[in-house]
């Protein structure tokens, strides 16, 4: 495709644009750039998550979905569009198909803290408590430095009835947010 300049845009150069313009809150141009790199190569599943993510920015939640549901029909296995996917579906309350992303992502790779630490979150606001503290502290197995899932333990097991233990999290948590971290 070239330009009035006879320059030439291949679906790299306007993914980059896109994300050039997502980045300077030009949100409108993001989605068209990004919209191009799609129609480009519509076969890249990055390119198709990229896409989403100019929409969510957006809070364009509809087609954002939309969009990410596209990208796993082109490439099963984009971990990070199925967190993405499941935080749509639980800022929807839509608590059942975030969980069903979390697991896929965490399924593909399970050593993502983030992953286990969201799906703590939906079994939390879901009254799944015990299943909340696993996820929580897997995220914290997997890095003691992940102040919200400290934040998400101790609320689980305040929950609980486990005061003790809560509170113990609870200091961490405050530790990390003020920077404490060699008191830890």
């Amino acid at each position: 495709v070239h330009d009035k300049l006879g320059l030439v845009y291949t679906e790299q150069s306007h993914a980059l644009l896109g994300a050039a313009m997502k980045d300077q809150d030009k949100l409108a141009v993001a989605v068209e750039e990004h919209r191009r790199a799609v129609e480009l190569a519509p076969g890249d599943g990055w390119f198709q998550h990229n896409l989403a993510m100019a929409y969510e920015r957006q809070r364009d939640y509809e087609q954002a979905e939309a969009q990410y549901r596209k990208a796993l029909t082109v490439d099963p296995d984009l971990t990070y569009t199925r967190y993405r996917l499941g935080m749509i579906y639980s800022r929807n309350r839509r608590y059942d198909e975030a969980i069903e992303q979390y697991t896929q992502a965490i399924e593909r790779e399970p050593d993502n803290t983030l992953f286990h630490y969201a799906l703590g979150a939906v079994y939390t606001r879901t009254g799944r408590t015990r299943e909340a503290i696993g996820e929580y502290e897997k995220a914290i197995a997997l890095d003691p430095f992940n102040a919200e899932a400290h934040f998400g333990l101790a609320n689980a097991l305040f929950k609980q009835g486990n005061r003790i233990e809560g509170e113990r999290e609870m200091q961490i948590f405050r530790e990390q947010r003020q920077g404490n971290i060699a008191q830890l």
